[in-house]
């Protein structure tokens, strides 16, 4: 709150009391480049590390959702199960069908997607056009409508040596600056 002065002067900023803690963020983790297993391994590593005490092991499993591997089967047919990216519409439902099974009514504070490049299915990320930056900006502000969540994307910039990228100045090209 702002107190104003009655004889003028400077403004009074007054906070609440600090209680030491912050709520638990929910945080969902869209590993793209990952299997499900190897996924589970690197949480489980977290959780068991001498850090973790039963708190923080009760929030992990309580507060981040880590999810590899999304695919979509139609009806009961196994055959019909195919692995999705973030381009797809079927991919943003299941992710928001997950969030909302985990989180119940909470929902996810932030949305973090390892990485753009293996994400979407893009002809050209340094394009701004359908196949390239305007489908993951239409991605994320769906996400981000429908889950009121912050979006952050990992994305791995071009390295030296790389094919048209042997110049350093390249590291941030096109869209994908």
């Amino acid at each position: 709150t702002i107190d104003r002065p009655k004889n003028g002067g400077m403004f009074a900023v007054t906070r609440p009391q600090n209680t030491g803690y912050a709520r638990p963020r929910n945080v969902v983790y869209l590993d793209f480049e990952n299997t499900r297993s190897f996924l589970r391994k690197d949480v489980g590593m977290i959780e068991s590390a001498n850090f973790a005490d039963p708190y923080d092991r009760d929030n992990i499993a309580r507060n981040f959702l880590p999810l590899a591997e999304m695919v979509v089967q139609y009806g009961d047919d196994p055959d019909s199960a195919e692995e999705v990216k973030l381009g797809d519409p079927e991919c943003v439902d299941l992710v928001c069908d997950e969030i909302k099974r985990h989180f119940d009514d909470e929902g996810a504070d932030i949305i973090i997607i390892d990485t753009l490049s293996e994400a979407f299915d893009l002809e050209n990320e340094n394009d701004n056009g359908a196949k390239g930056a305007g489908l993951v900006s239409r991605v994320v502000n769906r996400l981000k409508r429908k889950t009121g969540a912050a979006v952050l994307i990992l994305h791995h910039y071009g390295k030296v040596g790389e094919e048209a990228n042997n110049r350093k100045d390249m590291r941030g090209r096109g869209a994908s600056r």
